[in-house]
């Protein structure tokens, strides 16, 4: 709840200004105003991230390193490399839009993760270990 309750404040922060936050990172202004459009979109996806993260590091607590490793072989083989290779190749649209829909997908992979890991808790099969 702790991590959870720390990057919400801090994506409200920098919902609220991203230009001023992603001005610090890039001197030359390269990225500053497609990244600045982007980050707000995605900011509400992160929350999968880091609920991935979190039951993520459970499991390796509880000894489960290997459900970890192979839900997340899973899901980058089966969803992400080919959502991610349709989306680089057969969407043609503006490169924010590209960059939201890449980035997004990696995030709901982090979703199903979570939905995993979920399962294996709830199933009560991560005792056994």
């Amino acid at each position: 709840m702790l991590a959870l309750l720390m990057v919400s404040v801090l994506l409200i922060l920098f919902s609220l200004y991203p230009t001023c936050i992603i001005e610090l990172f890039d001197r030359n202004g390269d990225f500053t105003e497609l990244a600045a459009r982007a980050f707000p979109l995605l900011s509400v996806l992160v929350f999968f991230d880091v609920l991935q993260l979190i039951l993520a590091g459970a499991l390796r607590g509880a000894k489960d390193v290997r459900i970890v490793m192979l839900t997340r072989i899973l899901v980058f083989t089966v969803y992400f490399i080919p959502v991610s290779y349709m989306i680089s190749k057969y969407i043609h649209a503006t490169p924010l839009i590209k960059l939201v829909l890449l980035y997004a997908s990696f995030l709901i992979g982090s979703l199903f993760m979570s939905l995993m890991y979920i399962y294996r808790f709830h199933n009560g099969k991560w005792k056994n270990n």
